[in-house]
């Protein structure tokens, strides 16, 4: 039998929906773990130098996918900008605190603890709002909160690429490459072999051509 792609139309490899999922699960585990009210995470959006709402759990989840902040506005855009994890228990007295916007998505903490997301340099944020009590007392329950924002930053980036190959075949209506790249990708065990390098040099060329980038 022939394989498919899913009703998104791309296999799970560059299915921009999939690695939704995988944040989304991400920021409930985080939620859970510190015995939160809620969770979210920020992408920036260099285009327009904003923070994207891209995932949420508990109180507000179901207002605030899509929003978007100035990246300098904020805890979020505090944390963003300085790249450093910060922990605030006195929300209504700490100006860098946006209260309309945490209004807007129907709940108002009185606590929040973020960190940034990073891979070469800050790529978004990912706060928890109003932890259990004492729950960050102590340098573990921190380096959980890193671990966890490493391991969005990854899944973002996973994300990012996802989007990029999507623009790069929308509206292409022979994508049974696409299903071969992902099928060949699935089952290849090769390292940094000088092969996969052309071939990722290739791949990055091709989507570059499709956004008019490259000559």
């Amino acid at each position: 039998m022939t394989d498919q792609f899913p009703a998104s139309g791309f296999g799970r490899l560059v299915d921009p929906h999939v690695h939704t999922e995988l944040l989304r699960s991400t920021v409930r585990l985080s939620r859970l773990v510190f015995g939160a009210a809620a969770a979210s995470i920020f992408l920036h959006d260099p285009g327009r130098d904003a923070l994207v709402f891209e995932a949420a759990s508990g109180r507000g989840e179901d207002r605030i996918i899509g929003v978007r902040i100035p990246s300098d506005h904020g805890v979020a855009g505090w944390v963003f900008q300085t790249g450093q994890t910060m922990a605030l228990n006195d929300l209504g007295n700490d100006t860098r605190f946006d209260r309309s916007t945490a209004e807007a998505t129907g709940y108002v903490p009185e606590a929040i603890v973020a960190a940034p997301l990073i891979l070469d340099e800050p790529i978004g944020v990912l706060e928890v709002l109003d932890a259990a009590p004492a729950r960050f007392d102590d340098l573990t329950a921190m380096d959980i909160l890193t671990a966890l924002a490493d391991h969005l930053a990854a899944s973002m980036s996973l994300l990012q690429a996802a989007r990029t190959v999507q623009r790069a075949i929308d509206g292409q209506p022979h994508r049974e490459p696409w299903i071969r790249l992902e099928q060949t990708l699935s089952r290849t065990q090769a390292g940094e072999s000088p092969a996969v390098r052309q071939f990722v040099d290739a791949l990055d060329n091709l989507i570059a051509a499709r956004h008019g980038d490259v000559g």
